[in-house]
């Protein structure tokens, strides 16, 4: 088993670009969106969960319509916290099995404070920027339909930086350039290797 690294951050904190530099540097990134997208949400047992719970209405073209639900779960942090108990251990179980197979691999983990899995890791990269710059990049570039308000509430459903700054190794201010951001990857992926004796 190799070193693991979780990348994280809240909504529109630049961990995906984070995780595309790692790449570009030739380390495995395993998303764990994209696990839930691909692997979870495709598990019919896990389907029928969700519409018995929430209805058809969450449905679309015979799949879970992810925002449809969104806007459910981030209206009730009740039902958030269902969803989450339900759906974590099973994008955490795919993510660790793939993880297994590299000598020092990442995971981009956006809800790492809040699932729990800190302790999967051998450290832990913290993505952080203001909530304002946040809330504009996501409205440009993914919920221009949705709109400022659903993003604030996909927001305010997360955990505050501070809380997400208690269980973080490294903490990237990613308010500056992509360049700035490249440096700092880099920079950090210096110190981990030397500090776990990588090669």
């Amino acid at each position: 088993m190799g070193v693991k690294i979780a990348v994280y951050g809240g909504i529109g904190s630049g961990k995906s670009s984070a995780a595309d530099i790692i790449r570009g540097l030739d380390y495995c990134v395993v998303d764990c969106d994209k696990v839930y997208q691909n692997q979870v949400l495709e598990d019919c047992a896990y389907r029928d969960m969700l519409v018995s719970r929430y209805g058809d209405e969450i449905v679309n073209d015979g799949r879970i319509d992810t925002r449809a639900l969104g806007k459910i779960i981030y209206a009730d942090k009740a039902e958030k916290a269902w969803l989450d108990s339900v759906a974590h251990p099973l994008i955490m179980a795919e993510v660790g099995r793939q993880l297994d197979e590299h000598k020092l691999a990442f995971a981009e983990v956006p809800l790492l404070y809040e699932s729990g899995y800190k302790d999967m890791f051998d450290a832990a990269i913290l993505i952080t920027c203001d909530i304002d710059t946040r809330v504009s990049r996501l409205v440009a570039s993914r919920y221009a339909a949705e709109g400022e308000d659903y993003v604030r509430r996909a927001a305010a459903a997360q955990a505050s930086d501070d809380e997400r700054k208690s269980i973080a190794d490294y903490v990237v201010d990613n308010s500056g350039s992509i360049e700035d951001l490249k440096a700092n990857i880099i920079h950090i992926i210096g110190d981990i290797k030397a500090r776990f004796n990588i090669a």
